[in-house]
């Protein structure tokens, strides 16, 4: 396993750095300074993307944190850090995203344990927060990123995972922007922990407090438990996938005044849990908002998934 972890790392590496040459490349032939090129010659070419190259490099790698050396960085604190330790998420001067940066590994060498709570923990900027942030885990659907505010500052975000999301060995964590127009964003700092669940809860809803609005329009997300089948707000029914949801919930005047989100969850033996979500007295306005990834259920019963990214 030692050679195939550090195979993936080198492999990584290399996409990285090809990367980077090939956007360099395409840069400076695409620059005015090409003109120059066809007037003087091949050296001059040469020396052209060298020189971009090296400008290029400064830019990828200026205020980037140190790379772990490792993928197999797991402690006796149960803490898995990612094989990166830094990305660039959309579009940054112009220049294509360059897809070896947005997606981080992290290695969980031991079995996934039932009885401990997975969490994952990164820092963004660019966005607000947890909800404006697009992932998926393992290839599976996207979450986030649905509704979507600017910030120019750095800001630490938690979020519970599915033990379904999560395998023993290599996991693979993909950062994506929410579609055409979104704003990019910076990503550091990137690991998993785990702890011993004591409580260990039916429901894990991220947001405490619905804080933005846009378009009449509430973002909510969270795992469950396996035995919850699908959850209500008002009367409307939304559906779960491998232990893990999100929606975008149109705000009832209600709801509104009361300032408080009910929200119920159905299991598959009947059993009904209800969860309570404060709504701020005055919500922000979002920036933008994106499609939904959620799944439904349609006309014949059959699961489907909308695709938007």
């Amino acid at each position: 396993m030692r050679s195939i972890y550090k195979s993936s790392r080198k492999y990584a590496l290399l996409t990285a750095i090809c990367a980077v040459i090939s956007l360099a490349v395409i840069y400076a032939t695409n620059s005015r300074e090409l003109n120059f090129y066809f007037s003087s010659g091949m050296s001059e070419l040469k020396e052209i993307v060298k020189r971009n190259i090296i400008n290029r490099l400064g830019d990828v790698l200026k205020d980037r944190p140190t790379i772990p050396t490792s993928l197999e960085m797991s402690n006796d604190e149960g803490i898995y850090n990612a094989d990166i330790n830094y990305g660039k998420i959309g579009v940054f001067d112009g220049l294509a995203d360059v897809p070896s940066d947005n997606v981080f590994h992290v290695v969980i060498k031991e079995p996934i344990d039932p009885d401990r709570q997975y969490l994952l923990t990164y820092q963004v900027k660019g966005v607000k927060g947890t909800d404006d942030v697009n992932r998926s885990i393992n290839g599976d659907f996207s979450k986030g990123g649905r509704i979507v505010s600017k910030d120019s500052t750095w800001t630490e975000c938690k979020e519970v995972l599915s033990l379904n999301q999560l395998k023993q060995g290599l996991n693979t964590i993909l950062f994506n922007s929410s579609g055409k127009g979104s704003p990019q964003y910076e990503i550091r700092d990137v690991f998993i922990t785990t702890s011993k669940n004591d409580a260990k809860s039916v429901v894990n809803i991220n947001q405490k407090q619905i804080k933005r609005i846009i378009s009449g329009k509430v973002y909510l997300s969270g795992i469950v438990s396996d035995n919850i089948s699908y959850f209500e707000i008002s009367n409307q029914r939304y559906q779960i996938v491998k232990g893990e949801f999100e929606c975008l919930h149109t705000l009832l005047e209600e709801e509104r005044r009361s300032r408080k989100l009910r929200v119920i969850f159905h299991s598959i033996l009947g059993e009904i849990f209800e969860k309570h979500i404060e709504i701020q007295t005055d919500l922000e306005e979002a920036d933008k908002l994106y499609p939904q990834s959620t799944p439904e259920i349609d006309s014949v019963g059959k699961l489907v998934l909308r695709n938007m990214d």
